[in-house]
């Protein structure tokens, strides 16, 4: 949650803000979905979504690589079932890792042991997510979850940084006051 928190903070005060979803994913990870995305399929019962999956160690190595899935989907709200359609894997840096077309129709059933419950809800209506969060784009939260996953610098590093910055006027050694220069007042009346 403390990600979370650091993301509003860092996508907050956008001119052209819309709301995007979140849910939370499997461990290090965050769904975003663009309730705008969600569309119905003519004549069924399906809906499909577009879902950003932003995971803290993308593939599994140490140290761990940041990264994101975009992933289109279907969801069957009467049959309770999903699908995938198509993905890409993206680096932190945004380069394209892997991109996969889905050449198997078959549905999966959405329980809650298969994890796909919470964005099954939501691309039917309902579910409005875990969370809210409001950007001018994924991408802003996308960045800012990332970030979230960034080590702190250490105390040292921080204080090193603080001295080698400039000296400011505004940082001068403490001595003792001057009297403000007294500005004329009123002539005294003539008696």
């Amino acid at each position: 949650m403390a990600a979370l928190g650091v993301v509003a903070a860092l996508v907050a005060g956008t001119a052209e803000a819309r709301s995007f979803l979140m849910l939370r994913a499997p461990a290090d990870a965050w769904m975003i979905i663009d309730p705008a995305s969600i569309e119905a399929v003519p004549g069924s019962t399906v809906r499909r979504m577009w879902i950003v999956t932003v995971q803290r160690n993308l593939l599994n190595e140490t140290p761990p690589q940041p990264g994101y899935v975009r992933a289109l989907n279907e969801y069957d709200c009467e049959a309770q079932t999903t699908r995938w359609k198509s993905f890409t894997a993206f680096s932190r840096s945004g380069s394209p890792l892997i991109t996969r077309e889905n050449a198997d129709p078959a549905w999966m059933a959405v329980t809650p042991a298969s994890g796909l419950l919470g964005e099954w809800r939501v691309a039917c209506g309902q579910s409005a997510g875990d969370s809210a969060i409001s950007a001018d784009s994924v991408a802003k939260v996308v960045i800012a979850l990332m970030r979230a996953w960034d080590p702190l610098l250490p105390p040292a590093s921080a204080t090193a940084a603080a001295k080698a910055a400039p000296p400011t006027a505004a940082l001068k050694p403490p001595g003792s006051p001057k009297p403000l220069p007294r500005k004329p007042g009123p002539a005294a009346p003539n008696r």
